[in-house]
């Protein structure tokens, strides 16, 4: 048997695949880049809630240890809880915004997209997890877990407080089920960050998708 032609079959069959994981990955990439950018830094002091306000998606009574809350299904296929003082905002098919009203510059953003393929999906997931690892190891992250949001599974971040507490500190998760790819990003401002901290992780961790 001729070895150098079936390694050159192989290598042949191989490239297209690998092209394809690689543009997935950016494609990953520049989802969360753009959620991660919708997130903003929220300058100036806490404010009252607007009154008037209203929800336009389905919310049921619930409770949190954050007192009353409310669970919402939102249109984005998932359904998460929101702790007293908290507003939907945005609510389109395939993505979803959340804000503390008391405090504007406080949100949490969602972008869902189907890549269509879930081998690809589960290869990105284990690429984001290899890349959390390295950022960790490297300082360039606080911190990193797996977290699992109802079926999708993925990669939950915690940044660096900024050199300038003006500037946004966030909790990311990127996390996949079946082909579908999850982009949450929950955060503010430095200053904020930590105080607000356990809320947003708690309204993270209440994702179900």
């Amino acid at each position: 048997m001729r070895i150098q032609p079936v390694l050159a079959l192989l290598a042949a069959l191989l490239l297209p695949l690998e092209a394809a994981a690689i543009d997935l990955l950016k494609k990953a990439r520049e989802i969360a880049d753009e959620v991660e950018a919708s997130v903003p830094g929220g300058q100036g002091e806490e404010q009252a809630a607007p009154a008037g306000s209203s929800d336009k998606v389905e919310t049921t009574q619930g409770a949190s240890s954050s007192g009353k809350a409310r669970t919402v299904t939102a249109k984005a296929g998932f359904t998460v809880v929101l702790p007293a003082g908290w507003k939907v905002g945005e609510d389109e098919p395939g993505s979803f915004r959340a804000d503390l009203g008391a405090s504007p510059g406080v949100s949490v953003s969602v972008v869902v997209n189907d890549y269509g393929d879930a081998d690809l999906a589960r290869a990105s997931r284990k690429a984001n997890l290899d890349r959390a690892r390295q950022e960790a190891k490297d300082g360039s992250i606080a911190s990193y877990e797996e977290v699992k949001l109802g079926d999708a599974r993925g990669v939950q971040r915690i940044e660096n407080a900024p050199g300038d507490a003006g500037d946004p500190q966030r909790i990311t998760v990127q996390a996949f089920a079946g082909t579908v790819g999850v982009n949450v990003v929950a955060g503010t401002d430095g200053r904020r960050f930590e105080r607000n901290r356990e809320a947003l992780l708690e309204i993270v961790d209440s994702m179900s998708f």
